[in-house]
Parts: C-alpha cells; structure tokens; sequence
C-alpha cells in the first residue's frame, strides 16, 4: 500500500482483509463527519482510498479553495464530460475552451493561462486524469500535443464529490459490482455475455471478480 496526491492505493491481493479493517474504522470515524471511502480509477484501473468530509453540504467548496468563477469552470467540465454520454471523455483543448462559458466580468475573468495552470493542478491531484495513464508524462514532446489528449473525471473527483456526481449526473449508469458510476462506458463498462442479462460493471470490476475463479458466471 501506498499513498498518491493524498490518496492510498492498496495492492488487490490485501483488498479483502482491509475492506474489513476500514469498515471498522469507519465505525469510529462517523460521528467526526468522516469516512474512508473507495474508489476505482478509470484511467488505470487502481484502486485508492481516501478519507473524506460527511458532513459539508457543498462538496465541492469543502474539497477545493477555488473562486467562484473557478468552481463554475470546473462544474461545467464535469458537465461536458458527462454529456458525451457512453464516450465520457473531452480534449484537453475543449477543456480550456469552456472558460469562455463562464459567467464573469472584466475583474473576475479567467484567463486563458489561468485555465491552463487550473486543469494541470486539477489533473496532478487527480480532479481529472487523461484517459491513457502513460499520457500523463510531462516530457515536452507529450506537453506539444496535450490539448489533443483526452480527459476525464478522476478517481478523487469520485472519492469527494461521489454525492455531487450522483445528485446532479443522474443518467450516469452504475457499476453492479462496486455501484460507482461507470463514465467512459464504452472504454470500461462491459455487459453480461448473456444478452437479457442487465448487469453492467466496469472491466476492472470484472476482471477483480473472475480472477482465481474456474468459471466466469456471472455475478447476478
């Protein structure tokens, strides 16, 4: 196990005896208005755990000491993400473009580089993640064609602000193993082979699942 941008990652082969130490510990931690939660990276297919606020309303001003103006770029990147339905991914140049939608005046405006230093401390801390982790490298040659490269929402945008993505992005379908959202559908969601079987689960999930079982039968 071990810690990245504040979150742990633990290695599958201690996720079941841990799961019981963490709900144990999460007995204790209640009545602070915290809890370790859990949550499966799209990107990379890790798992992370993090300890989170329960108690805040607005989750995402407790998880961030952004401006308004900041948080409101940040909504709208969800909501651009979430609108490409099964794809569940937006261009790191669309990204920048959503500035403009913005409501704000001439004092409070976001600049163009702003947005730029925005989503690259958004992506370093795991808000958002590029769809391909390898893509994540700094190099100069991968910083040249960034804005060609694909986000989504990340594993800590999933950890902290799982209510507000559940509240406000309904239509988002659930995985029937870990009952997260699944964002990129159509690159980490997968079906039952059996067609008039509707559980749908993340391909993670399900590779978790039927590792070490002689037999791929469904969960249902």
């Amino acid at each position: 196990m071990y810690m990245v941008s504040g979150m742990w990652y633990v290695y599958a082969t201690l996720l079941g005896n841990f799961d019981n130490v963490i709900s144990t510990i999460n007995e204790h931690l209640h009545f602070l208005g915290f809890e370790i939660r859990k949550a499966v990276d799209e990107s990379d297919g890790l798992m992370y755990y993090a300890i989170v606020n329960t108690k805040i309303d607005d989750a995402i001003k407790s998880a961030t000491d952004l401006t308004p103006q900041e948080l409101a770029y940040f909504k709208l990147i969800l909501q651009a993400i979430v609108a490409e339905g099964e794809e569940g991914k937006i261009t790191y140049h669309d990204c920048l473009l959503l500035k403009s939608k913005v409501e704000t005046t001439s004092s409070n405006a976001i600049s163009g580089s702003r947005a730029d230093i925005l989503l690259q401390d958004w992506i370093k801390c795991r808000w958002l993640s590029f769809v391909s982790s390898s893509s994540s490298s700094s190099s100069s040659k991968n910083s040249a064609n960034k804005e060609k490269k694909m986000l989504t929402i990340g594993v800590r945008t999933m950890l902290e602000l799982r209510s507000y993505i559940e509240d406000v992005f309904e239509e988002l379908p659930k995985c029937n193993l870990c009952a997260d959202p699944i964002i990129m559908k159509t690159i980490q969601g997968t079906h039952c082979s059996n067609h008039k079987c509707s559980y749908l689960m993340h391909i993670h999930c399900k590779n978790r699942w039927f590792q070490g079982k002689k037999t791929c039968k469904c969960p249902q």
